[in-house]
């Protein structure tokens, strides 16, 4: 295992209090995954006084839970959100760190289904439910992958985007439960997202993947916190500054039935990850392409080594199988 960005950053942050390197105001960590470089980024532009740090968990690492406890503690204002278990040494989750850090103020990792319904993951049952991937990372369309599984062609698996379909599997009808279930996060972690998602929802699609938000929704979410703590907290014209690492991942498209019927813009895009430093401009596909390219990510697995549970129900309730068949053209092909 390589060192990781979190181990780098424990190491340096030590560095710095040997040196006695210290801002003129508070030094503030921000500990999480993905999210946590907009929330890090924004404060650091929104307090100039403070030094910011980021503890990224993205990757294992070698740091265990006491180790990021005890250089959590040498600063003024700590900043968690939630994590997964399988990133920190001896297999911490954020519910670990809780229990070991004596200060820290939480905050959800926010999560927005609406705008990519048809989004799964699919895991591996013989290999403790690892998670599959493909070009788009973890991400996987249920549709593609219930086409896969039933025996459809690419042809067959590019006749069931469309707004019928969409409709048929309930694809319209989730964002009540997204919105009630995102503000009730917020409100549980003491963040009153309310009036913000008012304004994300205006400026269209805010989320890249059901947990992948734009800038400026990181932005609000870093105001909120640093008012908490007195510190400074804008307004400032965040877009000016503002710098998206989050899109230079995997990007789920919102499909144009789906984007439309919110009053946003959409497309069949789909886009890889794209960090490295390198010539390479990045990896798209459109909607006929992706749907090769997870054909052939599937079909490098054996059955039993592939599923996910709304693909699962669709092929055992018949009613839904020989629905989407149809919508496929199963029928007219055989």
């Amino acid at each position: 295992m390589l060192v990781s960005s979190l181990d780098r950053q424990v190491i340096g942050s030590w560095r710095k209090r040997a040196l006695k390197r210290r801002a003129s105001g508070p030094r503030i960590a921000v500990v999480g995954p993905c999210q946590s470089f907009g929330v890090a980024y924004a404060m650091r532009l929104l307090d100039l006084e403070a030094q910011i740090d980021r503890f990224s968990i993205v990757s294992k690492s070698w740091t265990d839970t006491k180790a990021l406890a005890r250089t959590l503690e040498t600063y003024d204002y700590v900043f968690c959100q939630d994590f997964a278990p399988g990133y920190i040494r001896g297999g911490g989750s954020s519910e670990t760190l809780r229990n070991e850090l004596r200060k820290g103020i939480w905050f959800p990792l926010l999560i927005f289904a609406a705008y990519h319904p048809d989004l799964i993951l699919i895991y591996n049952p013989t290999q403790r439910n690892r998670l599959i991937h493909c070009g788009t990372g973890p991400y996987h369309s249920a549709l593609v992958f219930f086409a896969y599984r039933a025996g459809l062609s690419v042809e067959a698996a590019l006749r069931l985007f469309r707004r019928e379909v969409f409709e048929a599997v309930g694809y319209f009808d989730v964002w009540q439960g997204s919105a009630t279930a995102m503000l009730e996060q917020g409100r549980q972690y003491g963040l009153d997202l309310g009036a913000d998602f008012v304004r994300w929802t205006r400026r269209g699609c805010f989320m890249y993947s059901v947990n992948h938000p734009k800038p400026y929704v990181m932005y609000d979410v870093a105001r909120m916190l640093l008012r908490r703590v007195g510190r400074p907290s804008g307004p400032i014209e965040f877009d000016t500054y503002a710098v998206d690492d989050i899109v230079r991942g995997y990007i789920f498209p919102v499909y144009p039935e789906i984007a439309e019927s919110y009053g946003a813009s959409g497309s069949y895009i789909f886009k890889a990850s794209h960090y490295r430093l390198s010539k390479d401009l990045g990896q798209f596909w459109d909607l006929p392409g992706y749907i090769e390219h997870c054909y052939g990510v599937y079909g490098r697995h054996r059955p039993e080594q592939l599923a996910d549970y709304r693909v699962q129900y669709w092929l055992k309730d018949e009613t839904t199988t020989e629905l989407l068949r149809d919508f496929g053209g199963a029928k007219q092909a055989s």
